[in-house]
């Protein structure tokens, strides 16, 4: 029944065949050899950052730049590269994946996955190189910055910490920066640290309303519930995930 219940969510929200056949066959084959998903993002949250992209697009946008960090099998890619596929004639679009391991660990798959998703508009650059080192070229070297910042790459206290610091230098005012595994112990120890109390972020969130026609939409708002509420559950929801947060940047 859940397994149905993804895959419908799928069919509402992302509406991508790709996506759903990968998620359905759980992986995928690649010269005669089988992949089976795994370090993915799980659907709802896969809905997720689709809304979260879907509404940072405006009809205006001329120019939207992605950064991700962490790549694996690259499902969180695949979600992203639908988002941005809309973009498509109008629009000057770059996707960069910071990720040290995508050949030897990974066997290409997370590449893969995104050529066959993106559309030729997308510029993609993948840097072969741990967060750190891939940030300091990106803040010394350019002048790119980025509408999005996904963080998903390493879990450790540091690392995360670090990651933090660095998507603030080069993500936009309003940009919103997306982390996975929240209830992760060193994840949210950051979180609390870095985010709880600070001004120039808020945590936001999907609202979906449905008007009178029956037509649903959704918007991005603020989540006044905050990090770790003394009620939490572990219930995933694309609304108002429990394990992936978002945050706005104000200033």
């Amino acid at each position: 029944a859940k397994y149905k219940e993804d895959l419908a969510l799928l069919s509402k929200y992302v509406n991508n065949d790709t996506i759903y056949d990968f998620i359905r066959n759980w992986g995928v084959t690649l010269n005669g050899r089988r992949f089976t998903l795994g370090s993915n993002i799980n659907v709802h949250e896969g809905v997720f950052v689709t809304l979260l992209l879907k509404n940072s697009i405006k009809p205006s946008t001329k120019v939207f730049n992605v950064v991700e960090v962490g790549f694996a099998f690259g499902t969180s890619s695949m979600y992203i590269n639908n988002a941005l596929n809309v973009l498509e004639d109008r629009a000057n679009v770059k996707h960069t994946i910071i990720d040290p391991n995508q050949d030897k660990q990974w066997g290409f798959v997370g590449l893969y996955n995104v050529y066959r998703m993106k559309k030729p508009f997308i510029e993609t650059e993948w840097i072969k190189d741990f967060s750190d080192k891939a940030f300091n070229i990106i803040k010394k070297y350019r002048k790119t910055k980025y509408d999005i910042a996904f963080v998903d790459g390493g879990h450790s206290y540091d690392i995360v910490m670090q990651d933090c610091k660095d998507v603030d230098v080069i993500l936009k005012k309003g940009g919103l920066v997306i982390h996975d595994d929240v209830l992760h112990s060193d994840i949210t120890k950051v979180i609390k640290e870095y985010y709880v109390g600070n001004k120039s972020y808020e945590k936001v969130k999907i609202e979906i309303k449905i008007n009178k026609d029956g037509k649903e939409t959704s918007k991005i708002v603020v989540d006044k519930e905050g990090c770790f509420p003394a009620n939490i559950d572990k219930t995933k929801s694309f609304t108002n995930s429990k394990t992936m947060y978002a945050f706005r940047k104000l200033s």
